[in-house]
């Protein structure tokens, strides 16, 4: 299928058409979507909030069915099966911190510094600026900087924190796993992906997964039309969205991330702890379903 290009006039559409609608922090936003896909001319609306956003992002899978148990980190919506996913707090933001916090040395680019191997001497990072989300659901928690030394640079405080980033997704993949199986596609989107698309190899590595960058805006809303156009429209084929460079694991990274995320994870029962919520379990909470999973996709 050819990737989707501008906006289809409303005579050219397909029918039937779908309004999405995604209620974000910050503004409430609308399209329509003719049944392959495609955004149409004239039917884009935008009504901002009155209040400020997090930049945060998501992860969810889509599976055919009800889970019987839902792990304590994810949410669950209903639509034709059930939309599962995790939700976290800071990841544009860690972005805009470290830019505006950080001091690099002369030369030094955010992009190498992210494309560069893994280093023993990064630090840990929780990037919990404004609290933790999925998946311990820690609203006072705050970020954490550990195995900072004298010889600590700018560049692996940031490498670190965009490292923690991707452990936090890693760390909702992994309850998704648990209901949905080992993903077929994970699908990239958002401003952070655009900006900084070094560190989609960081979350391939992290999450050992093959993941792919998709560069048209307004992805929430374009899932949710498809969503519904599998219902309304299941035999008409979707124009395929526009994607970037994908990004496989490197093998030989593998053991080193999952040590960090080891030691992500016992900081982190810490600092949960310490904002005075309870540590949740991160395995074995639920069997596996019977659904298999249609796609994964991390958010901004």
């Amino acid at each position: 299928m050819a990737a989707a290009a501008g906006r289809v006039k409303l005579r050219e559409a397909i029918d039937p058409l779908v309004l999405a609608v995604d209620v974000g922090s910050t503004a409430s936003r609308g399209d329509v979507y003719d049944a392959a896909g495609r955004p149409v001319q004239g039917g884009r609306e935008k009504v901002p909030h009155h209040f400020t956003t997090r930049d945060g992002g998501a992860m969810r899978v889509l599976v055919h069915s009800t889970p019987q148990e839902i792990p304590s980190g994810l949410w669950c919506y209903r639509v034709d099966g059930s939309l599962l996913g995790g939700a976290v707090n800071d990841v544009g933001r860690v972005v805009s911190w470290l830019q505006s916090m950080v001091r690099f040395l002369p030369g030094d680019d955010f992009n190498l510094i992210l494309a560069a191997a893994p280093q023993a001497s990064t630090p840990i990072v929780l990037p919990y600026f404004s609290g933790e989300r999925s998946t311990g659901w820690a609203a006072n928690a705050r970020a954490v900087f550990a195995g900072v030394s004298a010889a600590t640079t700018g560049a692996l405080l940031s490498r670190g924190a965009m490292e923690g980033v991707a452990i936090s997704y890693a760390r909702i993949a992994d309850q998704l796993r648990s209901v949905a199986g080992q993903p077929q596609l994970i699908l990239a989107s958002g401003r952070v992906t655009q900006d900084l698309p070094a560190w989609l190899q960081i979350l391939a590595d992290v999450l050992e997964a093959t993941v792919i960058p998709v560069t048209i805006k307004r992805s929430t809303l374009r899932g949710t039309a498809l969503i519904a156009l599998d219902v309304m429209a299941p035999d008409v084929a979707r124009t395929a969205s526009a994607t970037g460079e994908i990004r496989q694991p490197v093998a030989d990274r593998a053991a080193p991330y999952r040590a960090r995320k080891q030691d992500y994870q016992a900081l982190c029962g810490a600092a949960i702890a310490l904002a005075g919520a309870e540590p949740r379990p991160q395995s074995g909470i639920v069997g596996r379903a019977s659904s298999p999973l249609r796609r994964a996709t991390s958010g901004k």
